[in-house]
């Protein structure tokens, strides 16, 4: 009877395994070997399975998208979704489990944003590079190497990225809704907001606040948002 090869649940091990690298050890170590190594199988098998265009951070990303589900299935309780509270605690780790969740996206996200400028030289129109060489021939040789050239953000994990920036643009405006913030004050609340749930998300990936203490920081903020002036003014 010939063997039947489950390829559906070894290609979920592939995204398993690519998220297990970046969150562990970030983008560098995101490899075909890498993978084949997390797996403990040879580098043959993983290109048997992958496509030599595939994307490795799609990977990673689309295996955060299943743990940010299984999180919210987990946590979502239908009695109270419909509450600022708790759709704004959505977007925070719940757990030590979203928080390596979080920790891998940051890492996938800083990736998928890195063609922004990253030029911390002084003010000047030479690069860095250029100033460097200066330095120490006092020319700029003519027989220089070429520049390396700079590694291109996946176009998939960049359409991941708008896709999430989206989602949480959505939450946070359902969230600002139920606060009652007018309309025309979202726009102006909405990055607050957002700094607030991300500056808690890094402090829990990074800085090991525990996520009860995030929680409670993020409730306090929409506490203080809900009793803005404007809204006694409105009430009475």
């Amino acid at each position: 009877m010939p063997k039947v090869i489950d390829y559906v649940a070894r290609f979920a091990f592939l995204r398993e395994a690519a998220f297990a690298l970046v969150s562990q050890d970030g983008l560098c170590a995101l490899t075909r070997q890498g993978i084949a190594d997390q797996l403990g199988v040879s580098i043959s098998t993983v290109r048997r399975l992958l496509d030599a265009d595939a994307s490795l951070e799609e990977l990673a990303a689309s295996h955060v998208v299943t743990r940010r589900r299984r999180t919210w299935l987990a946590h979502h309780d239908d009695a109270s979704a419909g509450r600022s509270s708790t759709l704004a605690a959505e977007l925070l780790p719940a757990d030590e489990w979203g928080a390596v969740t979080e920790l891998a996206w940051w890492r996938l996200l800083v990736d998928a944003t890195s063609s922004v400028s990253a030029d911390v030289s002084q003010d000047t129109s030479l690069s860095l590079r250029d100033q460097f060489e200066l330095a120490t021939h006092g020319y700029l040789r003519p027989d220089r190497p070429p520049v390396p050239a700079r590694r291109r953000p996946d176009p998939a994990l960049a359409d991941r990225v708008a896709d999430r920036e989206g989602e949480v643009v959505a939450q946070l405006d359902r969230v600002l809704a139920l606060l009652a913030v007018p309309e025309a004050e979202r726009g102006d609340e909405r990055p607050t907001l957002r700094a607030v749930v991300d500056g808690l998300t890094l402090a829990i990936c990074v800085h090991g606040l525990s996520t009860t203490a995030a929680h409670q920081a993020l409730a306090s903020h929409l506490d203080r948002l809900d009793r803005r002036p404007q809204h006694l003014d409105r009430a009475g």
